[in-house]
């Protein structure tokens, strides 16, 4: 029998889930997959209110590790936007700010027999079989991956390519066994994984958990950019579940998969600060340096500094290479300055937690830096993190904090061009609010260019691929 096909109208609208397509008065829209399948949840549940936990449930499963709450905004903006819909007035998807969203327009469901009986409809959360039009794939993949369907071979050569692939592959079976046989040992790479843990707050006051929590996250910065093609260090949200874990080094080593670490602590008194760092090796967690700074306690800036020259020279004289500083020597910085990264380090404390309330904290903080250091573009790139996400996470309109937003990251790029950080919030901006994605593409890939260890703009750019159903392997650089 005919398979019965579904279709939903509203407005001037039609939605054709088997398709997965949308008309408008049968002009076909374009729609990015993830966006056409929350218009499909809501269309198919019009007039009840679709929380964002049950989105997130029947379109992001367990185990699928994105950002929901960043992507499900941006699916709603994009379906807003294709559908001419306001947010202020909506005619057709209403917010419900913190719960969820609701189809109010009126919905036809039809159903028609199917002109194929052979077509197999496809579950929700598959891939779309086709790249949306306006999306254009970098070369590289286009390259080394074409789309059109190839005519199916006749049987008998189906069974020659067949044997012929068997017998290939056993060739390079053997051949790779006997060069691991008889090949030469080769020497190691020069290159190994290193890892910032998270530093310890000995000071015995909890509000002090925001400087090591930031000299953690600085030091994670500083030493990614110490030399990216000799040694790669592990991100900050991977270190940041041992801290206070009472794991060994060897587990810890064994389970990030890195061969030296970096451990630390904080002490502070009402003018002084001591930081106490070790590099520690860990195949036989023995000591490969160690030193200890008292400073004022003003002079964080100075002491991050120093350590990560220090590591920088240790790391060179591991790998042979020749004892000098990666890291180039900041001036003796201002009290301006120093109260400036102090509100900064609180800032960035609360934006990792990921809540409203910690992003209105961070912004705060941010803004008190930049009252003391007009200059400090790191905390205009973080106010800028803030605004872009807090849309998201709250379910508010998104208008005013992305004309914050793109005020903020620009005049963090006008201070400092080579800020990875600046970068990507600027694709972030441009990426939900312009729907610039070719710009996005470039903000991200100089955003991890700046600092291949940025995990941050990696997590973005990742996000960023997905939502143009786009899958990438190795460095996104490349």
């Amino acid at each position: 029998m005919p398979e019965r096909v579904t279709k939903y109208r509203f407005g001037p609208y039609e939605v054709q889930p088997r398709t997965r397509e949308l008309f408008n008065q049968g002009i076909r829209l374009k729609l990015r997959p993830q966006a056409f399948q929350v218009l499909l949840v809501l269309v198919e549940h019009a007039g009840d209110v679709v929380t964002r936990e049950e989105l997130r449930q029947m379109l992001w499963p367990a185990g699928t590790f994105v950002d929901f709450e960043h992507g499900l905004n941006t699916s709603v903006k994009e379906l807003r936007r294709t559908l001419c819909d306001s947010p202020t007035a909506p005619r057709f998807i209403e917010t419900l700010p913190k719960v969820g969203y609701r189809m109010i327009a009126p919905v036809e469901r039809e159903e028609q027999a199917s002109t194929s009986s052979a077509f197999v409809e496809m579950p929700i959360s598959m891939p779309p079989a086709k790249m949306p039009e306006d999306i254009k794939m970098p070369e590289d993949i286009l390259a080394g991956s074409k789309t059109g369907a190839k005519p199916a071979p006749r049987p008998h050569t189906a069974w020659i390519r067949f044997a012929t692939s068997v017998l290939f592959v056993a060739a390079i079976a053997g051949y790779w066994q006997w060069r691991r046989v008889n090949a030469p040992a080769q020497p190691a790479a020069a290159q190994f994984m290193f890892a910032v843990l998270p530093f310890e707050n000995l000071t015995g006051n909890s509000s002090q958990e925001y400087l090591s929590d930031g000299l953690t996250e600085e030091m994670i910065a500083q030493c990614g950019r110490l030399d990216p093609d000799r040694f790669q260090v592990i991100a900050r949200t991977s270190v940041m579940t041992y801290k206070h874990s009472q794991k060994n080094l060897g587990q810890i080593g064994r389970e990030l998969g890195v061969q030296y670490v970096l451990e630390g602590s904080v002490r502070t008194d009402s003018k002084n600060i001591r930081v106490s760092a070790q590099l520690i090796r860990v195949k036989d967690q023995a000591q490969a340096w160690a030193r200890e700074y008292d400073r004022q306690l003003f002079n964080l800036l100075t002491v991050q500094d120093e350590i990560a020259r220090d590591i920088s020279d240790e790391i060179n004289r591991i790998l042979g290479g020749p004892r000098h500083a990666i890291v180039v020597a900041r001036d003796a910085p201002s009290q301006q300055q120093n109260e400036a990264y102090d509100s900064y380090l609180k800032g960035l404390y609360f934006w990792n937690k990921r809540t409203v309330e910690g992003f209105q904290q961070a912004i705060k903080y941010y803004r008190q830096a930049i009252a003391a250091d007009g200059s400090h573009a790191a905390s205009f790139a973080g106010m800028a993190d803030c605004f872009a996400m807090i849309g998201g996470y709250s379910g508010e309109l998104q208008v005013d904090y992305m004309i914050q937003a793109r005020t903020a990251a620009l005049r963090a790029l006008e201070l400092d061009e080579s800020l990875p950080e600046a970068h990507a919030a600027l694709a972030v901006i441009v990426q939900n609010y312009d729907w610039d994605w070719q710009k996005s593409e470039k903000e991200y890939g100089r955003a991890v260019e700046l600092n291949p260890s940025y995990a941050t703009g990696h997590h973005w750019y990742a996000e960023h691929l997905g939502f143009d159903g786009t899958v990438r392997r190795g460095n996104p650089r490349e």
